[in-house]
């Protein structure tokens, strides 16, 4: 009975492997996308002078207590007063009012009148930028990124202003800028972003660093880093990179399931197990991301998910920690929904239980098991054959 139900050889150590990796591939939609990095950096509320017709209509602003008809009134003033120096606050009114209402066109159109106002507007550079990656629309999202780099070697370069009250402002544009301006020819980071070829991106990435030492802190460096090893195969090499862009930003749950899968493959339990509950953690609490739809975000919960209890489940059962890895395949079994991955996780459930003496609750997993062609078909038909021949009282039990 112990040969026909130790069903994890080494074979199918490599089956479950295998079937994860395609589930994640077919299932999934993890995207991996650059950690925002603006901060609404709009401009003060500029003094108007209230004896000019702008300063007059400028007054109602302060008289609107309902948020939409005030924006309105903004709308209204930057449209009748386009070359006063508040039409560009007026206009960060409203681009914001979209950003934060995931309106992406809207940010794209207001964007573009920013930037005609003021041709070194990074932050709505930056945030049309984000729109156009959010609809998924390549050409736009080539475009702001061109612009962000103009700017931003623009406004590296720039002096700080003469008048201390701007000094602040100027410093978070910079900060901003240097994102983007990566090493001495001004398009390094650029360059490597856009890169098609893994090695060529990490030797732009390898220059980065030589001569910006700040980039290499930035989590969005190691980000193009892991990127490029992963697809080169060099896992070690990207799960160093993973783990320093998990140390600014943990909600990564591609790099997590990615690294708590490579502990796991190497059997490095403490380890695998802790990324796993990491992920676990993360996917309870994140927000749907904007740029995903519901359907899409509820797949890619349901593969992190499932992935995690798993694994976590696998390396108890191999240690023989039954109970609690019997909890772990039931709650993994909730978010499979491939027919292959169930089979994996009714196998493990029915060896568990076996093992824990819970020969109806074996069985049952066993059945279910053996409807699902595959590897683990035959194998869980001769354990349902060998339960009912030495354990009757399990089949009475499931009748009751």
């Amino acid at each position: 009975m112990a040969d026909r139900t130790s069903y994890m050889s080494q074979k199918g150590k490599s089956a479950v492997l295998r079937n994860i990796s395609r589930a994640l591939s077919a299932s999934t939609v993890i995207l991996l996308l650059l950690p925002g990095t603006a901060s609404a950096l709009l401009s003060r509320k500029p003094a108007v002078d209230p004896r000019t017709p702008e300063g007059q209509f400028f007054q109602l602003l302060d008289l609107e207590d309902d948020d939409e008809k005030r924006l309105s009134l903004v709308q209204q003033f930057a449209t009748m007063f386009p070359k006063h120096p508040a039409a560009v606050w007026s206009w960060e009114q409203i681009l914001e009012s979209a950003r934060q209402g995931a309106k992406n066109d809207k940010v794209l159109e207001i964007a573009e009148k920013l930037v005609v106002l003021n041709p070194d507007h990074i932050d709505a550079a930056y945030y049309a930028w984000k729109a156009a990656e959010a609809k998924g629309d390549k050409v736009l999202t080539a475009k702001w990124f061109q612009r962000l780099n103009d700017m931003s070697t623009r406004i590296v370069a720039s002096p700080q202003p003469s008048n201390p009250d701007d000094v602040a402002d100027w410093q978070a544009q910079v900060k901003l800028a240097q994102q983007f301006v990566a090493g001495k020819d001004g398009g390094l980071y650029s360059k490597a972003y856009e890169a098609k070829d893994p090695a060529k991106r990490i030797a732009l990435l390898d220059e980065l660093v030589r001569t910006d030492k700040e980039a290499a802190k930035k989590s969005d460096v190691d980000l193009l880093y892991f990127l490029a090893y992963k697809q080169l195969g060099q896992t070690g090499k990207a799960v160093e990179a993973g783990v320093r862009v998990l140390e600014v930003n943990r909600n990564h749950e591609d790099i997590l399931l990615f690294i708590a899968d490579y502990y796991f493959q190497r059997r490095e339990s403490a380890r695998a197990i802790a990324y796993c509950q990491k992920l676990i953690e993360v996917m309870r609490t994140k927000p749907k991301p904007a740029n995903l739809q519901a359907a899409d975000w509820e797949r890619q919960k349901s593969v992190c998910n499932g992935s995690a209890y798993y694994m976590i489940g696998f390396l108890q059962m191999e240690v023989g920690q039954y109970a609690s890895a019997d909890s772990h395949f039931r709650a993994a079994l909730g978010y499979v929904g491939g027919d292959q991955l169930a089979a994996i996780i009714l196998n493990s459930l029915g060896y568990v239980n076996l093992r824990l003496e819970k020969y109806a609750d074996a069985l049952k997993f066993y059945k279910r098991c053996m409807e699902i062609k595959g590897p683990y078909q035959l194998q869980a038909a001769q354990n349902v054959d060998t339960l009912m021949l030495q354990h009757p009282e399990a089949l009475r039990q499931q009748n009751q």
